[in-house]
């Protein structure tokens, strides 16, 4: 069992009985797994029938057939604690706190570690991906205030804040919506920098350089989001399709922003090198940039030569 906080829940239970004495912990909020774990301590009944804590738990365990009980609380990490509990249907038949389970008290803090430092990594990613989608919405409407009025970002953005306190919404909602009614299908970015101030919600520009030794050298600059994705992806596949590259390195120096779809991207074109015998990393990226990236381990793939 973890607890952070004031929630608890059951990580893994060796059959379906003993994760229903869990719930009667949760349901109650009272229980030997509970008490173990907010006090990191060693709790241990011989025999429910004449323990006297846990009064509402206790009558609903033994009627579904617990008698004896040891809970070994456990210190997971900075504000989350654990326990690991045996339950058994006869008297005095739990082994005694210094027997089996003492020993795979530790295995089992180690796990559940792992398994909540996962869950907090897992998290920011969603709140990350939650940001950029809010993001791209906000950039899109944007270009469509630029393209409108022929107004700069800073502008656009200053319309959007306007409309959104003199309305009392968010400025997401506001750009949903504007975004919504000028148009039901997506805006295409544009890599070209002759291109109209309105057509493109996001601009990213690409150079190659190839060496003689086959060495390409991709530079991106600008955002690699959902609306530029594909034109980096097409510039790696023209360039392997040439047959003269070895290896390519994707600058990202000038990279403001990725989202999903930009590092969906990256992976792509790393797999679409391989495939053509090549190798292909990543240089160079910016604080932002590198947050994406080790959030989701991908510096792991890309940065390796």
């Amino acid at each position: 069992m973890m607890l952070r906080g004031t929630q608890a829940y059951t990580v893994a239970a060796t059959s379906g009985v003993a994760r229903v004495f869990d719930t009667w912990q949760y349901r109650t909020g009272q229980g030997p797994s509970l008490q173990a774990a907010a006090s990191a301590a060693t709790i241990y009944v011989a025999d429910l029938h004449t323990e006297t804590r846990w009064p509402r738990w206790i009558r609903h365990s033994i009627n579904a057939g617990a008698r004896s009980v040891l809970s070994l609380g456990l210190d997971i990490d900075d504000g989350v604690t654990g326990a690991l509990t045996v339950y058994a249907t006869q008297p005095d038949a739990v082994p005694d706190a210094g027997g089996p389970p003492q020993g795979l008290a530790g295995y089992a803090a180690a796990a559940l570690k792992t398994i909540h430092r996962h869950d907090m990594q897992a998290n920011q990613v969603r709140h990350l991906q939650a940001a950029m989608v809010h993001r791209a919405v906000i950039e899109q409407a944007k270009g469509i205030i630029m393209g409108e009025r022929r107004c700069t970002a800073d502008e656009a953005f200053a319309v959007l804040v306007k409309i959104a306190q003199d309305s009392n919404r968010k400025v997401h909602d506001i750009a949903a919506d504007l975004a919504h009614r000028t148009s039901h299908t997506p805006i295409t970015a544009s890599t070209s920098p002759g291109a109209s101030p309105g057509a493109a919600v996001t601009h990213m520009q690409l150079t190659t350089d190839v060496d003689q030794d086959g060495i390409a050298v991709i530079g991106v600059a600008g955002e690699l989001v959902v609306d530029t994705a594909d034109a980096l992806v097409a510039a790696i596949h023209a360039g392997l399709s040439a047959g003269l590259v070895t290896s390519m390195v994707v600058d990202l120096a000038r990279v403001s922003f990725l989202d999903m779809a930009g590092l969906g991207a990256l992976l792509r074109a790393r797999a679409a090198a391989l495939q053509a015998g090549a190798s292909l990393r990543i240089v160079r990226p910016q604080p932002l940039v590198q947050q994406v990236l080790h959030l989701t381990d991908a510096h792991l793939i890309l940065s390796a030569a």
